[in-house]
């Protein structure tokens, strides 16, 4: 488990947009493209979801521990 602030977890999000949108624009096969412009999409609307929700200042993001037991959490 880690902690993010909300600001933080928006930028990890348009980063990543933005590095589907990179990959897209230099890929030649267009079911691909469409792929990564479909991605960058969610990344984008993840984003304006976690802006909308900014007013928490920190956001704990953890990995389904529960799918890894033994694992502390």
């Amino acid at each position: 488990m880690w902690i993010m602030s909300g600001a933080d977890l928006i930028a990890s999000y348009v980063r990543h947009a933005a590095s589907c949108l990179n990959i897209a624009l230099r890929t030649t096969d267009e079911d691909n493209r469409a792929s990564l412009l479909n991605l960058a999409e969610a990344w984008l609307i993840l984003a304006g979801h976690a802006q909308k929700t900014a007013d928490r200042s920190v956001v704990t993001v953890s990995a389904a521990t529960e799918e890894r037991p033994g694992r502390p959490e």
